[in-house]
């Protein structure tokens, strides 16, 4: 057997067993790495020897826990992705409040991958600032990963200044004390926390025993980009069925896959797109016409606090204003009124709103927009493409919406349509590295390969010329290092 043929074999095995997935130009980075676990476990010095191991029967689970210490990929600091922890205050938050009476005050949060534990006590603060009872409320977060070396660090909860790249330094005052080198969590937030060990690749964990059923909320974000197609789509089944109805999944927004999360809505909230285990809504019809009447009202949320959009690198929580309420039916059709009721949830009153302005002022692409992601939030995918051909033809968008278009197109397979959508949006910024991306990912599923590798080799170009641990716009707390081994991992035939 070649070299290669016995790495691709490890590759396999290494999927088989953790999940992680070693295309081919990453075989080196793995022989590295698998040859640092066997040094460590006495099995060999060779990848022969590796192989050889990897194929037995029955292989140790302490084994297999050094293996992965080798192959992980661990990167995350506290109050990561904006517009998730922006959701997860405004929306998720309120919601859950909302659907508990007076004896069933408790709240089940999941941080699963959770690394070295910033993302689950992240969670923790967030609820402390948002929940004004909060000690009548009995709260719940499970933080999981495969490395005991991270969970580790997470339960000692002590952190340098990397780890506080977003953070304002009131929070950081209040909620760690400083003994002049790091950082360490107070114990109010740390016993919020449980931290387990547990490898999302394995088929049959009881989600009982392993207190992963019931959940509110489920986080895990730039988790499954590691994991083979096949894994995902068996891990976010599981995480569908280990969620409350109408709960929550919140991923990295370059894990988005209709293929791993079929089962759930997505929901787009703040140029981000999120799942919710809830059925799509019924269709409206006719209501791609102005004069459409709707009777149905979507059920309202009542949210008690609202989560700040400070400059970066601020975090900050405050309580909801009068300003934020429902806008009443007699003031003026103003967009911002629409978008109160979008982020509300109140989507089928945004629509009604926002047809009654389109009627008024035909060209508005704002408007128009609203109207588009709020059918696509309804899972109306004929409505939004109707709508989004009308906003084709307004020829003032921003790159921006052009993208979000071309995912409209793109969660009902119109793949044609989507590229021309990203055509104009890389057009109008040609340095746009998420829509390249995407680009090539609508390319790749065309057969469009040298299209595809264009779109991922202009990708690469624009991030090799950025810092290693500069976040990139439009990927929500990904590193450009970080991205370029995503789009390095998607040049796969």
């Amino acid at each position: 057997m070649s070299k290669n043929d016995c790495l691709n074999e490890i590759s396999e095995n290494v999927a088989r067993l953790l999940g992680l997935h070693f295309p081919e130009n990453r075989l080196k980075d793995m022989e590295r790495l698998v040859l640092l676990a066997a040094k460590e476990l006495n099995i060999g010095e060779d990848v022969y020897s590796v192989n050889n191991w990897l194929k037995a029967q029955y292989i140790p689970d302490s084994q297999l826990l050094v293996l992965s210490e080798q192959l992980r990929v661990g990167e995350t600091y506290f109050f990561r992705e904006e517009t998730a922890l922006k959701l997860f205050s405004e929306v998720i938050v309120p919601q859950i409040i909302g659907q508990r009476n007076c004896n069933e005050k408790h709240i089940r949060i999941w941080s699963a991958g959770c690394s070295s534990g910033e993302e689950a006590y992240t969670i923790a603060m967030l609820l402390h600032e948002t929940i004004p009872d909060i000690s009548n409320w009995k709260i719940s977060i499970l933080a999981t990963d495969i490395s005991l070396v991270a969970l580790n660090k997470a339960i000692q909860g002590k952190y340098t200044s990397w780890s506080f790249r977003q953070i304002e330094q009131a929070i950081k005052d209040k909620y760690f004390t400083n003994n002049g080198k790091e950082w360490e969590v107070i114990p109010q937030i740390k016993k919020m926390v449980s931290f387990e060990r547990l490898n999302l690749a394995e088929e049959m964990y009881d989600s009982a025993a392993s207190g992963t059923n019931n959940m509110d909320a489920i986080f895990c974000r730039n988790v499954l980009m590691y994991f083979t197609p096949e894994k995902a789509r068996s891990v976010g089944l599981r995480f569908f069925h280990s969620l409350f109805e109408n709960a929550w999944l919140i991923t990295s927004q370059v894990e988005l896959s209709e293929d791993y999360f079929s089962r759930f809505r997505r929901v787009n909230f703040s140029n981000g797109i999120f799942y919710q285990k809830s059925p799509k809504l019924p269709l409206i019809n006719p209501s791609y016409f102005f004069d459409t009447k709707i009777e149905k009202e979507e059920p309202k949320i009542s949210k008690i606090a609202h989560y700040v959009n400070a400059s970066k690198p601020k975090y900050h929580i405050q309580l909801l204003k009068e300003k934020h309420d429902e806008p009443k039916h007699d003031e003026p059709l103003l967009l911002a009124d629409a978008e109160v009721l979008f982020y509300k949830g109140l989507y089928l009153q945004c629509v009604e709103k926002c047809l009654k302005a389109i009627q008024k002022t035909p060209d508005e692409s704002k408007n128009i927009l609203l109207l588009v992601k709020c059918y696509a939030n309804m899972g109306q995918l004929e409505n939004a493409k109707l709508w989004c051909g009308k906003l084709l033809v307004t020829n003032n968008l921003t790159a921006e919406s052009y993208h979000f278009i071309a995912t409209v197109f793109l969660e009902s397979s119109d793949l044609n349509s989507a590229e021309s959508a990203l055509r104009k949006a890389l057009y109008l910024d040609h340095s746009n590295v998420s829509a390249l991306i995407t680009m090539g990912n609508v390319l790749k599923r065309q057969g469009k390969k040298q299209g595809c590798l264009r779109s991922f080799a202009n990708a690469q170009e624009i991030l090799e010329k950025m810092d290693h641990d500069v976040l990139v716009p439009g990927f929500d707390g990904l590193t450009a290092g970080r991205i370029k081994e995503l789009v390095e991992m998607s040049i796969i035939a």
